[in-house]
């Protein structure tokens, strides 16, 4: 079974969770992950920086033969050229009223930062890349994860 599939979804939209969810039967890169491993452990200290290392670890991730993976960011050439080369793209759609509920929970639980102020783009990116015909599968966010990591899986076959 080869499978090339991207899932994007905006921050708190569940994409660790679905990484989770998904990693034991799947080589799963999710990106917020691999952004830590390629920085030593500590987040991006800049906007640019960052970007620079999300962009690196999705050109790796996509690279590879078979892959599930998971990110709130992706270049749109990236994801031309992936589609191009037989990956799937999957967009993990919530509504900004349900991202702001999951943002607020995770900064009460302790340990999140305010992911707030990257709702808007985000939502707009993913709203262009639908409009592009770029996105070929929208996933409910809020279903249940069992059913959302079903969904993804069945991606795969």
């Amino acid at each position: 079974m080869t499978y090339k599939v991207l899932v994007l979804g905006a921050c708190c939209a569940g994409k660790t969770s679905l990484y989770e969810a998904l990693r034991e039967r799947f080589n799963v890169i999710e990106s917020d992950d691999a952004v830590l491993d390629r920085a030593g452990g500590i987040w991006p200290s800049t906007a640019s920086e960052n970007r620079r290392v999300v962009v690196e670890t999705a050109a790796e991730a996509l690279a590879m033969g078979e892959v599930i993976h998971i990110s709130s960011f992706v270049p749109t050439a990236m994801i031309r050229a992936a589609r191009a080369d037989g990956f799937t793209v999957a967009l993990l759609r919530v509504p900004l009223v349900e991202l702001e509920r999951r943002n607020r929970e995770r900064q009460r639980a302790g340990g999140h930062h305010d992911m707030s102020h990257w709702f808007a783009s985000q939502l707009e990116s993913y709203a262009e890349l639908d409009a592009e015909h770029l996105v070929d599968h929208i996933l409910d966010g809020t279903e249940p994860l069992a059913r959302i990591a079903a969904s993804v899986a069945s991606l795969t076959a």
